[in-house]
């Protein structure tokens, strides 16, 4: 019953040709959930590579391309032990935007979920907390607008750290790449298995 609540409050938080699509938080009451988040936050923190793998299930989904379980996770990310791997910052940025749920999964980040139908992921942007949109693809350029998870339609491809994009009220303009986010970034799957949180899924893409 949970999950149906949660599902029909993201229906009412989000209408389907929203503007603006800040993460939401619906995972909250799913006994065991917070503990088990709380523990996983803990871990990217110290970046504790065997604590990460024993929080997998045993078909953990890698890829789009059918690779599975914990081993092939850990040569995807490149474990070698001393912590580097880059796929901390990945589940931190995930973590930190929001869950909700997916059929009898939970998603983090919400943003997966919240994404509305009648717009191309492929060609969308959003706009993180504090992104500036600019006349030019220049740090002093005109501000046109300050931009707090705003959807941005995706303009001609930018090679200078540049992107050229569109808000949905038809204003254009252009943004720094590092302050948008993709709603086909890396997401967590998390499935309760036997009584216990696993993450059953990190994957990019679509």
């Amino acid at each position: 019953m949970g999950l149906l609540l949660a599902l029909a409050a993201l229906a009412m938080a989000e209408p389907i040709h929203a503007k603006r699509l800040p993460p939401v938080e619906l995972c909250t009451s799913e006994p065991g959930f917070e503990e088990f988040r709380s523990r996983l936050r803990q871990i990217v923190a110290r970046k504790d590579e065997s604590d990460l793998l024993a929080l997998l299930s045993d078909d953990v989904e890698v890829n789009f391309g059918g690779d599975l379980g914990p081993a092939l996770f850990a040569a995807n990310w490149e474990f070698e032990g001393l912590g580097e791997s880059h796929v901390w910052g990945e589940l931190e940025d995930a973590l930190s935007r929001g869950c909700a749920p997916t059929g009898d999964a939970l998603m983090a980040p919400s943003l997966g979920m919240q994404f509305p139908e009648d717009l191309d992921p492929f060609d969308t942007w959003i706009a993180r907390p504090g992104t500036v949109l600019r006349e030019r693809p220049e740090d002093h350029a005109p501000i046109i607008a300050k931009l707090d998870w705003d959807l941005l339609a995706a303009s001609d491809p930018n090679d200078d750290g540049w992107e050229s994009v569109r808000l949905l009220d038809g204003r254009h303009g252009f943004v720094r790449h590092e302050q948008l986010v993709s709603p086909l970034d890396y997401r967590l799957v998390i499935e309760r298995r036997d009584g216990k949180w696993l993450i059953t899924a990190f994957v990019a893409g679509d």
